[in-house]
């Protein structure tokens, strides 16, 4: 999948080895949104549409996995996903954790992860 698929925070790409990626829509409501005590229908409002897109890798090396640690910033930072030559997202974003998968393994005096995962949140 990597090969096709472009990944970049701050204009910086990360590591290749990605074997899931995944984009979910999710709709953001208004205060006071819910159910409506006396009739049961839902009241409320869309405020926006934010996404969240989900990396996992599958097995890299102790410096990939210290080079998406580098890259991915406390705090907002630019996003963009590319695949071939069509723009998936180019958003402002958050992370949340990077989950640290798997120790597979040293092999060739590199340690070896499996399975390292980030969620990247639309602003």
């Amino acid at each position: 999948m990597s090969a096709a698929l472009e990944l970049k925070v701050n204009g910086t790409a990360l590591p290749d080895g990605v074997v899931e990626f995944s984009m979910n829509d999710e709709l953001l409501w208004s205060e006071g949104t819910g159910r409506a005590a006396e009739d049961g229908l839902m009241v409320g409002s869309v405020v926006a549409s934010k996404r969240t897109f989900t990396i996992t890798w599958g097995v890299i090396s102790q410096a990939e996995y210290n080079a998406i640690l580098g890259a991915l910033p406390g705090g907002f930072f630019s996003f963009q996903a590319r695949t071939y030559n069509n723009l998936l997202a180019n958003v402002t974003a958050y992370r949340g954790a990077v989950t640290g998968g798997e120790y597979v393994g040293k092999a060739g005096g590199a340690c070896y992860w499996k399975g390292v995962s980030v969620d990247i949140v639309e602003r």
